[in-house]
């Protein structure tokens, strides 16, 4: 087994017992921590529109790769962007059930905090 020096440590995949290759054979692990939290939401259902509030949330759409809710996506009006408040459109009729809106950013998921209400 050949081994290198590497200053950050390694990650090591393997997907049905056969290794995985890294991209650039660069397999950094580097934990980032989450920006922001989702404190709150709101869903009008007859205009399709979700609220969400929150803490430290993107403010640009392009550091918002999507947000889904219901199992449906989500167009993000860009005029009411702030670091508290995302408002969009869902695409197409939610799923019936219990749902929490999915954040995600170019950093990762954005959690919801444990006592995230609608």
């Amino acid at each position: 087994m050949l081994r290198t020096y590497e200053t950050k440590p390694q990650l090591l995949v393997t997907v049905d017992d056969l290794p995985a290759v890294c991209k650039n054979l660069t397999c950094d692990y580097s934990y980032i921590l989450p920006e922001g939290n989702v404190t709150s939401f709101t869903y009008t259902e007859s205009t399709k529109k979700l609220v969400i509030s929150g803490v430290g949330l993107p403010s640009n759409v392009t550091n918002i790769t999507y947000v889904e809710f219901a199992q449906s996506m989500c167009t993000i009006d860009t005029a009411t962007l702030t670091n508290t408040t995302i408002e969009c459109t869902l695409n197409q009729d939610p799923v019936c059930g219990s749902y929490t809106p999915i954040l995600m950013s170019s950093l990762g998921v954005v959690p919801n905090v444990d006592s995230v209400s609608a």
